[in-house]
């Protein structure tokens, strides 16, 4: 009696990787039964969807094994036919990103209602006549000041929301006697808003 050894045959390995991301997989043929270890790595703005291996007209889910060196690890095993591994990445968002005008004087502008993560967002504040801006923030990202009343931001992770405080803006208001002097003039205030009034005292001197 005698036994002879049957070789395995090898298979192909395919890997197929959508938009959002990098893999790589191990071996580039395998045989049955075999390990194939498959190293995932999201774009920043992306999550992984799915790891998966097609054969024939069956699918085989990737089995999680942690992270390594930043890297997401997936475990397929071989079955007796070429496979085609599909690693799926999905785009985060859109969130909706939300104006608040918490003190009146303008107007808030953004350039998206809705949009992806790390999707820049340019933000106008538009203050009406005799207004500037006061106060300016978001919610979860850190504005950053492209020119006046201007600003961009990267969108987050999840839904934000923009305030804006508007407040009215006070100019220096002053009186001058001019030579030859004759009297003496005040006024009740050195700052005023645009339609704030403001009292003009005149007192002469005796004989003026």
């Amino acid at each position: 009696l005698e036994f002879v050894k049957i070789e395995t045959k090898s298979h192909n390995v395919k890997l197929t990787v959508s938009t959002g991301g990098m893999a790589t997989v191990d071996q580039k043929t395998a045989k049955k039964g075999e390990s194939l270890f498959v190293e995932v790595i999201p774009t920043p703005g992306y999550t992984l969807t799915s790891v998966r291996a097609k054969s024939g007209g069956s699918w085989l889910e990737g089995y999680y094994l942690g992270k390594e060196c930043g890297a997401e690890l997936y475990e397929i095993f071989m079955p007796d036919s070429d496979v085609e591994i599909l690693v799926d990445f999905t785009r985060n968002g859109p969130y909706t990103i939300t104006p608040y005008i918490d003190a009146p004087g303008g107007q808030l502008e953004l350039s998206h209602e809705r949009a992806y993560e790390l999707e820049p967002i340019t933000v106008t504040a538009r203050p009406d006549r005799g207004y500037q801006v006061a106060s300016i923030g978001c919610y979860h990202a850190q504005l950053t000041k492209v020119r006046e009343n201007v600003w961009t931001f990267a969108m987050p992770k999840f839904k934000e929301e923009v305030h804006v405080r508007f407040e009215a803006i006070v100019y220096p208001v002053s009186v001058t006697v001019e030579a030859p002097a004759g009297g003496t003039a005040s006024l009740d205030m050195d700052g005023a808003t645009i339609g704030q009034t403001v009292t003009l005292t005149c007192v002469p001197d005796e004989g003026y």
